[in-house]
Formats: structure tokens, sequence, C-alpha cells
């Protein structure tokens, strides 16, 4: 254990085991059964930490990014808003983070482990401070759990493995959480004498009371109550603890060609021949994608899609970095996978495009 390394006595260190595409999955049902949730959530990259914001917000959160190439006048409005909870979801990069003092925050969460202990203490350091309780999330897939051993040796403090709550205890939350905010509104009413009274009279006198209250609840909490928006989450296969070491790879190609993990598994696995129940998605990004595969099929994946004819790029290579960013020689303009990806070999490759 390195002596200068010690947590918060006040954090709770838990982790979970998860794979790379069930992440927002995973911190969406985190934020949902949480009272308050306040929290800052730490991403590898720029692209990351942008991507996963605006998922959030898609999702109807109010979350914002914070990361390196913001204007100082762009970095306070943001903390600002944070600071005052208007947006109590903030996603960052280590760099944008540095010195940034925030107090009261419940949770910090960990996308990924970072690469150091260090790093990690001064993440979790942010919440569990002046007494207070906080805690503190490291997500890991099964290639990132040696590296999250490595933090809890180095420190010396546990972490506890946490598993995430299923779909109907999230509903459970979400209908807590509708129930009291109605009645707090209703408790603070100053009087019946408005349009809203007068009309809600008109409607009740044609409508069943119970389906009109059920249709403003569903048009004010569209997603709160859907079980589907909630799909399983299935505990990852630790294949690296079983001595299968796995390679991994940079896929030019993401979400512009319409892939999602699934779609681009089941293309890997019947361009390759490879099972797909062996190649393990990490990300899908909007213009690339990592997986990994055993490291005896890894051969098999970099020949298929190398480089062609004409194609003077491969698709696949493998990574040269732990990051969720391509190295800027290997980020690739989107075109439609399947057909584009063999019409390469006989048409000239597009210019690059930046991530």
């Amino acid at each position: 254990m390195v002596d200068d390394l010690s947590t918060p006595e006040q954090t709770v260190q838990l982790y979970v085991e998860v794979e790379e595409g069930d992440k927002l999955a995973a911190l969406s049902r985190i934020i949902d059964t949480t009272n308050g949730f306040y929290g800052l959530i730490f991403a590898r990259t720029k692209l990351a930490a942008e991507e996963i914001a605006q998922k959030l917000i898609e999702r109807g959160y109010e979350a914002d990014s914070l990361h390196g190439d913001l204007s100082q006048a762009q970095r306070e409005k943001i903390l600002n808003r944070f600071r005052s909870r208007r947006t109590p979801i903030l996603v960052a990069t280590d760099v944008a983070a540095r010195g940034l003092d925030i107090a009261d925050l419940t949770h910090v969460i960990n996308l990924s482990p970072p690469q150091d202990p260090e790093s990690y203490i001064h993440r979790i350091g942010r919440t569990g401070r002046a007494g207070k309780e906080g805690t503190a999330i490291t997500f890991v897939t099964p290639e990132e759990v040696r590296r999250l051993r490595l933090i809890r040796d180095l420190t010396g403090t546990p972490i506890e493995k946490h598993t995430l709550p299923g779909a109907e205890t999230v509903i459970r939350w979400n209908r807590e959480k509708i129930r009291s905010l109605l009645e707090e509104r209703l408790e603070n009413l100053e009087g019946e004498d408005d349009p809203y009274s007068s009309l809600a009279e008109e409607l009740l006198k044609d409508l069943s009371p119970r389906r009109l209250v059920a249709e403003l609840i569903r048009f004010a909490f569209p997603r709160d109550l859907d079980k589907a928006l909630y799909p399983e989450i299935k505990e990852p296969c630790r294949e690296s603890d079983e001595g299968i070491d796995r390679v991994k790879i940079f896929f030019a190609r993401g979400s512009m060609d319409d892939f999602t993990p699934e779609t681009l598994n089941e293309y890997l696995a019947r361009k390759t021949e490879i099972d797909g129940a062996r190649i393990k998605i990490l990300t899908v990004m909007e213009k690339f994608s990592f997986f990994t595969v055993p490291e005896n099929e890894a051969e098999k994946v970099l020949s298929c899609f190398a480089a062609k004819g004409r194609r003077k790029r491969p698709v696949a290579e493998r990574a040269k970095g732990q990051g969720d960013a391509p190295p800027p020689s290997e980020a690739s303009s989107a075109e439609p996978s399947d057909q584009v990806i063999e019409a390469e070999e006989e048409q000239p490759s597009p210019p690059d495009k930046e991530p």
C-alpha cells in the first residue's frame, strides 16, 4: 500500500460490473433511485463527456459536460448552473475538473477506473466532505477489473460490489417521486379560481377522473413509468479471469453508420465468422467503435478489415491506447457500413474527419 494515499472516511466506495454498452443505462438507474441526486461523473475523453451528457439530456435529465476545450466564459456558465443545482449532473474529464471544489455532492461516478490510484483519490475526494456522507461508484468492464483491483490494493480501502436495481425497483422509485411532487404542488396551491381549475371542471364533466389523471401524468412524465425503457442489464462474463487474453480493436465505423452495440456485434460475427458471444462491444461512438476479441481471433478480424485495393486505411486496427477516443489518424468519415466497406475496395477512400 502507498502511504500517502487515503480515501475519505465518509465516502461509501462501490463498483458495478457492467459491459461498456450498458454504462449509460446503469448510470440512469443510479440517478433514478437516488433522492436529490447531485453528482460529478468522470469520463476519459472530451468526446465521451459530451456524448454521455447529450444522451442524458435526451433521456430527460438536466445535465452538462465540462472539458478542456471550453472557453473560460463557457466554463463559468456551466459551473454556475452546477453549483446552483439548476444542472445537478455534470460529466467531466479529469483535466477540466482539476481544482474543482463543489460542496455537498451526493455522488462521484467513474464511468471507467482511472489510470492510477492518485486520480481515483482526487476524483472521489469531492464527495463525503465536512462530515457528510457521499457515494463513489466505479463502473468496470471485464477488461477493467484488474485496474480497479490495483487501485483497491494500493489505497488499502474496501471497494464493495454493488448490484444495480432492477426495472421494477426503478419504477417504484419513480412512482414515489411523482406522487411526492404532485402532493407538494397541491399543498402549495393558493386557490382554485384560475383558468386551469375552470378547465379541469369542464374536463371532469365529460371524462373519467381516473383516466384524465393518468393521461396527465403520462404527458408530464412520459418515461418514468415505462418498464420497456429499463431493459435487463446482465452482469458480464469475466473471460479475462479465466486466463483468456483479449485484444482491444479500434473500428472506424460508429452510430453515424447506423451501428448500435447489437447490430455491430451481429455485423462483425457475420463478416469474420467469429461467434458473436466471443466479441465484446466496448463502446459505439458517433464515428468509431471499440470492441475486444480473444487473442487467437484478433488476426482474423484485422485480416478481414485490412486495407484492400484503393482502400488505403484498414477499417479495424489494434487500439493504441486504453481511452475511448481514437488516434487522430484513425478517425473515419461516416459511410453506410456493409456496402461501403466492400465498395471501398474499388473506390477512393474519402478524406479523414476529426471526431
